[in-house]
């Protein structure tokens, strides 16, 4: 009675272990290849370090752009007075105008003339003879000089200025080209071919044909 209940017993534990789908399979499951995960997120930061020795020193770098300019400071102590220079030249308005019954003196240059008239080729040519050239004023006080003499004489005069040599290009007897100019308005205007310049009572210049006649001034 016993042995034929241990006997059952015995056959239903071998039916449930062939029957037991898990079981069966436990081999296969030790078969599996485990693959890598997903990487995780990265930690918090360390904490820093101790600090290293101190390097060597490194080469000068290129200069940098100059900064902008900083406050103006306090103004400092006043300096002693410096040395007087030496005195200038005069300018052209200290040049004083000495007249004369025979022209006029201005600095160091002489007008004269012998109330004589004449073209510009003969004013020229006793004017040389004379020792001088013909009147050319260079800077306002000549010019000036020379304006009282043709209000004095109530004569226009022939200028030693002119183009003859190249239009519109006017110089001195020597043939420098004119730095000082005093012309009228409207002139010089080559009118007629007009090559010569004679001054007006009121100082201005006009430019004429040169076979006019005119009171000849020379300049010494």
């Amino acid at each position: 009675m016993h042995w034929q209940a241990f006997c059952v017993i015995v056959i239903c534990t071998l039916l449930v272990t062939a029957t037991d789908p898990d079981h069966c399979r436990c081999e296969d499951k030790l078969n599996y290849i485990i693959r890598d995960g997903i990487p995780g997120a990265n930690g918090l930061p360390g904490r820093d370090g101790l600090s290293g020795p101190k390097g060597e020193k490194g080469e000068q770098g290129l200069r940098g752009i100059q900064g902008p300019p900083g406050k103006v400071g306090p103004p400092g102590q006043k300096g002693d007075h410096g040395p007087v220079g030496d005195k200038g030249p005069k300018g052209d308005s200290d040049v004083s105008v000495l007249l004369h019954h025979r022209g006029a003196i201005v600095g160091e240059k002489i007008f004269k003339t012998d109330d004589t008239k004449g073209t510009y080729e003969k004013a020229i040519s006793e004017c040389v003879a004379a020792g001088g050239i013909l009147a050319s004023p260079r800077n306002a006080a000549e010019n000036s000089a020379l304006q009282q003499m043709v209000v004095q004489y109530k004569k226009n005069i022939i200028l030693g200025i002119s183009d003859r040599a190249t239009e519109n290009r006017f110089v001195y007897p020597g043939g420098q080209v004119i730095e000082y100019r005093n012309w009228a308005q409207g002139e010089p205007n080559n009118v007629n071919d007009e090559d010569c310049v004679e001054m007006h009572s009121d100082g201005k210049w006009h430019d004429r044909t040169c076979e006019l006649e005119w009171l000849i001034v020379c300049e010494f």
